[in-house]
């Protein structure tokens, strides 16, 4: 006897028939999309350098470049810098050695990022679809040993996509900023700025670090950088215009997916998905970074029937056997499991919507779903019930993942664009 747990148990549609000899050409066109999504490597991170103005000196509180004597006086004035472990605020030096000062209690007469005009110069740079909004937050000291170890910073709303970080010109050495995400790393040196303002953007959910300061002071402005609601134009992007006529060409391909089905893609970032909860499908498409957004941008311009799903770690999933002989423990919403496809995603699962709460036996994909590639990275927690002797919770992590349907080819009809 099989026993079930929460909701009523629905009846479950019989999986499809796999026919591996229709899907030969799926195969190669859905390797062909992936390469073309994975090809389209959007930064994660961008940098530049604001030639000072002697006007932009004259209305800080401080000229600029600082020298010694300034510079140590604002890390002598900044409080302890904490960082934030386990939902709390905490100092140890040993990760993060630092002063702060944070607003209202400095003040920026002339903002470099205005005068630079970052935001402009960072929507280029990124590929973003939407305008960018920033808010100065905290000016950082870091002195000799100085440094922070590697994080993640936390996102603050739905609409927080990143920081930026401007370094004041000041004489120190060491202390460069190093950001990662993917296997990719990109550095910056800012030490050697005299008449520039150094800064760069990064992805919330990037790591990155600053190394430890071996002599003087590194002084740094943060922004908190949002998505505004206007929307930019982006019919000049190349990559998103070549995803754009590749799903146009496989939409348009009778051989893929020859008795219809889903394309599906991990999204290469992470997302701050309990600040989506219960809504992350309908809210995390106006979030999205990098090439993540020009996939979307590219399926929401054709006008392709889509939906984002969750990608569950099969690593976090606990088995158990305990007198049942179908054994497997379930976890979150309506799973559809890539098991019976062609693209098998390695330890993993995926299910509609991101916040579940019930147990139910697999339940095979009712259509077939083309994997182009794993997510990157798997950002979110989602907290399950895990029956035994004894009731208990446990966490699995998510990601998040883009379906786009593709029906039977003659119920497609042709797509264009928007």
């Amino acid at each position: 006897m099989s026993y079930y747990y929460g909701r009523p148990k629905k009846a479950k549609a019989d999986p499809p028939v796999f026919k591996p000899e229709l899907y030969e050409k799926t195969d190669a066109i859905a390797s062909d999309l992936s390469q073309k999504f994975k090809s389209c490597r959007k930064p994660f991170a961008s940098s530049g350098v604001i030639p000072l103005k002697d006007t932009l000196k004259d209305l800080r509180f401080a000229t600029l470049p600082l020298d010694n004597l300034a510079s140590e006086t604002v890390w002598k004035a900044g409080a302890p810098s904490k960082f934030g472990h386990d939902n709390t605020d905490v100092y140890d030096e040993s990760y993060r050695k630092a002063t702060e000062i944070r607003l209202p209690d400095f003040a920026l007469s002339a903002d470099p990022l205005l005068v630079g005009n970052v935001l402009r110069q960072i929507e280029h740079l990124m590929g973003t679809t939407k305008h960018l909004r920033a808010e100065p937050y905290k000016l950082n000291a870091y002195g000799p040993g100085g440094l922070f170890k590697a994080h993640r910073d936390t996102p603050k709303s739905n609409d927080h996509v990143g920081t930026i970080t401007m370094c004041l010109p000041s004489t120190f050495t060491g202390g460069d900023l190093v950001v990662r995400h993917a296997g990719v790393t990109c550095r910056s040196d800012w030490s050697n700025l005299k008449d520039e303002i150094g800064w760069m953007f990064l992805y919330s959910d990037c790591e990155h670090e600053v190394l430890s300061v071996e002599s003087g002071t590194r002084i740094t402005i943060a922004y908190d950088v949002f998505a505004a609601d206007k929307q930019q134009n982006y019919s000049e992007d190349g990559a998103l215009k070549a995803l754009e006529q590749a799903l146009k060409e496989a939409y348009a391909d009778k051989d893929f997916l020859p008795e219809g089905g889903w394309v599906g893609l991990g999204l290469k970032h992470s997302y701050p998905l309990e600040k989506f909860k219960p809504k992350v499908t309908q809210q995390v498409g106006d979030h999205l970074k990098g090439s993540d957004n020009t996939w979307y941008q590219a399926v929401k311009h054709l006008g392709l029937e889509h939906k984002f799903v969750g990608i569950y770690d099969m690593d976090s999933i606990f088995y158990y056997r305990a007198g049942q002989n179908e054994g497997y423990y379930k976890f979150a919403d309506r799973f559809l499991t890539t098991y019976n496809t062609f693209h098998r995603m390695t330890n993993a699962m995926v299910g509609d919507g991101y916040d579940g709460d019930y147990w139910q036996n697999y339940n095979f994909a009712e259509e077939h779903i083309a994997w182009l590639t794993e997510p990157e990275a798997y950002g979110g927690k989602n907290h399950y019930a895990r029956y035994g002797n004894e009731w208990s919770s446990a966490v699995c992590y998510v990601a998040l993942g883009l379906t786009v349907k593709f029906p039977p080819p003659a119920e497609r009809v042709s797509v264009e664009g928007q």
